[in-house]
């Protein structure tokens, strides 16, 4: 499973490219954390302000399923903490 976060702009609204994004945590949209899921994570940039991350292990999500994930975003001297909505989506082998 991969969760993808998807439009990460910074202020001006340009999408953020090339930063480093680190998982904190991550929990469903009630507020339950979502348990097996080794934190802190790194995310892959995929362009145009996607960030994904490769689930492993014994973590059961359905796809298409939001999350509500709580990340560490660090791109050149700017560095800023956020809670955003993330999808559970499938990768293609």
């Amino acid at each position: 499973m991969v969760l993808r976060l998807t439009g990460l702009k910074n202020q001006n609204g340009v999408a953020v490219e090339d930063a480093d994004v680190s998982l904190e945590s991550v929990t469903y949209s009630n507020g339950d954390e979502i348990e097996d899921i080794d934190v802190p994570a790194s995310f892959t940039h995929e362009g145009d302000g996607t960030y994904e991350l490769n689930i492993s292990g014994d973590v059961e999500l359905t796809v298409g399923r939001v999350v509500k994930l709580k990340a560490v975003v660090t791109s050149g001297d700017a560095r800023a903490e956020l809670i955003e909505t993330a999808v559970v989506v499938g990768r293609v082998a």
